[in-house]
C-alpha cells in the first residue's frame, strides 16, 4: 500500500532527531549562543543593511473608523 504526502511526511518527522536540540550535555549559554548564530544565518539577517539613521519619522498619519494608518 502506498503511503500519502502526508503520511510520508509524518514517517519522517518521527525518526528525524533535531540537529540543533539542546540536549544538556553543554553549558545553556553556550548552546544559546551558537542556536542564535545558526538561526540568524537561516533567517539571512548577514543579507540585511542597517540604516545609518535611526531617527525615524513620520510620513503621514491617517485616522480611521477601526485603526490608525501610520
Amino acid at each position: 500500500m502506498k503511503l500519502l504526502p502526508w503520511q510520508y511526511n509524518l514517517k519522517l518527522i518521527e525518526n528525524i532527531t533535531p540537529e540543533m536540540r539542546y540536549d544538556g550535555k553543554e553549558d545553556f549559554s553556550l548552546w544559546q549562543s551558537r542556536a542564535r548564530a545558526k538561526l540568524s544565518e537561516l533567517l539571512g539577517m548577514h543579507n540585511l543593511n542597517k540604516s545609518e539613521n535611526n531617527n525615524f519619522t513620520i510620513e503621514y498619519k491617517t485616522e480611521e473608523e477601526d485603526y490608525t494608518e501610520y
